[in-house]
């Protein structure tokens, strides 16, 4: 389980912060999700967050896996799913089908790598 906080500044753009409830939480997890995103945003015009900064271990500053990313505009797909039509429908899960695939290639590579 996770808590997102949302980081507001005076200066510079929003953050959100994702913090890991799991002490012992797997830092391949972390790396996974983080490398995930990376991919994405490099090799398909899915907008996904950039990461500013992550640590999948408890040995930091703040004492538990966080990843701290870009705020993205835009609102929450339940609060507008009702009103896409099929076409748009099809679209949102085109996309989010590619970004599970290639989240699941990067646990079975990290698996891989673990191993190799």
């Amino acid at each position: 389980f996770n808590e997102i906080y949302l980081l507001q500044f005076e200066t510079g753009p929003d953050c959100i912060a994702r913090l890991s409830r799991e002490l012992i939480h797997p830092a391949s997890k972390f790396a996974s999700e983080v490398a995930t995103m990376k991919y994405v945003a490099q090799n398909t015009n899915i907008k996904v967050p950039v990461v500013y900064d992550w640590n999948g271990t408890a040995q930091n500053p703040i004492k538990t896996p966080y990843i701290f990313m870009e705020r993205l505009p835009g609102q929450h797909l339940y609060q507008v799913w009702d009103g896409l039509t099929i076409r748009q429908k099809i679209g949102v899960l085109r996309q989010w089908n590619i970004v599970s695939v290639m989240d699941a290639m990067s646990v079975q590579r990290d698996r891989l790598s673990l191993h190799g």
